[in-house]
């Protein structure tokens, strides 16, 4: 991106201990520094506030593994069990209404099933490219990510897109993205 550790840690106003933490995955990310971290690269707090607690809860899981899943649900006479986390939670998926918002006709609009494939071919067609440019200038980093963890789809095709996006449509680079794939 340009900048040394050093421009960074002066931009942030925080110590170089705190970085060297957080960049060797030793550190948690905190609000403050999120919330710098933000205003810096034009990203939302919250974004990198949830994955560092899907990271953390992630870690927590795989630690306590035999323990977590020893835990009985208690089961209320009155109610059917509901599960307090659900392991495969499928949050209403935003990124196919962002690419859709200025497609006139909705026959041509695409599905999510449509969008995924854009992350597996090897060719794609010019009448996807508003799709693809879309994804990247328009939709948020969260609809992005919710799309891709929702879908299953592989960082390395997710970041295969995106320079597919920069390199053959010659778009210009999304900061959001560029921090997401480095």
């Amino acid at each position: 991106m340009g900048i040394t550790p050093s421009e960074l840690q002066a931009s942030l106003k925080t110590d170089e201990e705190t970085l060297n933490a957080l960049y060797d995955q030793k550190g948690n990310l905190t609000p403050l520094l999120a919330m710098k971290l933000g205003k810096s690269f034009g990203i939302s707090p919250e974004l990198m506030m949830r994955m560092q607690i899907e990271c953390e809860l992630e870690q927590t899981y795989r630690e306590h593994k035999i323990e977590i899943d020893a835990v009985k649900p208690i089961v209320c006479k009155a109610e059917p069990p509901k599960a307090a986390v659900s392991e495969k939670s499928h949050p209403k998926l935003m990124l196919p209404a962002t690419v859709n918002s200025s497609i006139g006709n909705p026959e041509d609009h695409y599905t999510a099933d449509d969008l995924e494939k854009l992350f597996y071919s090897d060719h794609i067609h010019p009448e996807d490219h508003y799709a693809v440019r879309t994804m990247f200038t328009e939709a948020t980093l969260q609809e992005f990510v919710d799309f891709i963890k929702n879908r299953k789809i592989s960082f390395e095709n997710a970041k295969a897109l995106y320079h597919y996006h920069i390199a053959t449509l010659k778009e210009q680079p999304n900061a959001k993205f560029e921090w997401l794939f480095e």
